[in-house]
Order: structure tokens, then C-alpha cells, then sequence
């Protein structure tokens, strides 16, 4: 009579901070908002007669950080180990960028407003504007949070496994 060890397998599945849900939640939507609003400006653009080969570029920058936005979001919301490190890289870069672009919002609303009316370019001026300030809090609250709960994402925690099983 042969006896078999048997394990019971248990799961364990990690526990999603609330604060992390809020954030990556915010930052899903923030990313869906930025994909409406280049689509909405190319769409305005068009309506004017300028053509869509003129706008590929920004067009094609701002669709892609969308995504990007969304992607890195919903990794951390899976709690992802490499959403950890890119949200803290990027975030820690989205600061100083939004820093630096604060003195470049009329120059990059007169750009983006080409060929539209007056009246759009200075709502287009206040929306960068209220953007930044978003975006710049934002990511100061991200990183800072995302450094307090490392060990959530398995960051700095002694791995139980030998290296080739990792």
C-alpha cells in the first residue's frame, strides 16, 4: 500500500491596496481621457480643411502616450512587478516634464490650435494648463505612494525560490 503526500494548493492572491485602485482607476481614465482629446482636436482640425498628413505626427505622439498611459495603469492594477518600475520611472520623469512645460503652454496651445479660432486656442491654453497641474500632482502622489507599498509588487522582498526557478 503505497501512501502519497498530497499538498493542498492554496492561491494566494494579492490583496490591491485601496489607494492603488483609486490611482490606477484615475490614471485608466486620465489615459482614456487623453485619447478623446487628440481624437477630438483632430477631429475639429479636419472640420477646418487641415489635412490629416499635416497633423500625423502630434497626432500619432499623443495617441501612442495614451495607450501607454492606459497599459502602465492597468499593469498596475494587476499589480505587476514591471508597472511598478515604469510608473516610478516615468512618473518621477512626467514630474520634472510637466515642471519644465509649464513655461511652454501658450507656445504649445498656439501650435496644436493652428488654423482654429481664437476662442479655442485660449480654451485650449486652460486646458494644458489644468492638464499639467493634474498631471504634475498626480504623479508626485504616485511615486510617493507607489515607494511606500514596494513590498505589494514582491519589490525588495526575499524570493523563497532559487534563482533558476524564478
Amino acid at each position: 500500500m503505497s501512501h502519497g503526500y498530497r499538498h493542498p494548493i492554496r492561491i494566494v492572491q494579492p490583496t490591491r491596496p485601496r489607494g492603488l485602485a483609486t490611482l490606477a482607476t484615475i490614471g485608466i481614465l486620465a489615459g482614456v481621457a487623453q485619447l478623446v482629446i487628440v481624437l477630438l482636436i483632430a477631429w475639429l482640425r479636419m472640420q477646418r480643411g487641415i489635412s490629416l498628413g499635416n497633423q500625423l505626427a502630434p497626432l500619432g505622439l499623443g495617441l501612442g502616450l495614451a495607450w501607454v498611459i492606459v497599459w502602465l495603469n492597468w499593469g498596475l492594477w494587476d499589480l505587476m512587478r514591471w508597472a511598478w518600475w515604469a510608473s516610478v520611472l516615468f512618473g518621477s520623469a512626467a514630474v520634472i516634464g510637466c515642471g519644465l512645460l509649464f513655461r511652454s503652454v501658450p507656445d504649445l496651445a498656439r501650435l496644436l490650435s493652428r488654423g482654429l479660432p481664437e476662442q479655442l486656442a485660449q480654451r485650449l491654453e486652460l486646458g494644458l494648463t489644468g492638464e499639467l497641474i493634474f498631471l504634475l500632482v498626480f504623479h508626485v502622489v504616485l511615486v510617493i505612494y507607489l515607494l511606500t507599498i514596494h513590498k505589494v509588487f514582491g519589490i525588495g522582498l526575499k524570493q523563497k525560490r532559487p534563482l533558476w526557478e524564478r
